[in-house]
């Protein structure tokens, strides 16, 4: 396993105009991936992802800009934003972060 932070993919914009608002009700209409944590997107200054051998994201946390957990999947029905892009960790430009890190940021959130 492999443990990295990333400041990509975190440049999410907050406040939806009326085609985003109307988007998002068609889509409300349909299964879609991540629908608990969507609306965080905006909030996230860094992510921690873990990787397997294989380099394909296996869990991730999402940072906020004071260093607090706001998102961490896969969780029920959110596979998780790196998962679903299937990314691989060469994708991603990255510093490596150690598993007790990552692992005791997890566990907080979860517990």
């Amino acid at each position: 396993m492999k443990y990295i932070s990333t400041k990509e993919a975190t440049n999410w914009p907050k406040k939806e105009g009326i085609s985003h608002k109307l988007v998002r009700l068609v889509y409300s209409l349909v299964p879609n991936a991540n629908p608990r944590y969507k609306h965080h997107y905006h909030l996230i200054n860094e992510w921690y992802i873990e990787f397997d051998d294989n380099g394909n994201a296996k869990r991730e946390i999402g940072i906020d800009s004071k260093g607090k957990v706001i998102l961490a999947s896969p969780f029920k029905q959110n596979p998780g934003f790196w998962i679903e892009s299937k990314m691989n960790i060469e994708d991603v430009k990255n510093e490596e972060i150690s598993s007790e890190k990552f692992t005791i940021l997890w566990n907080k959130y979860f517990s």
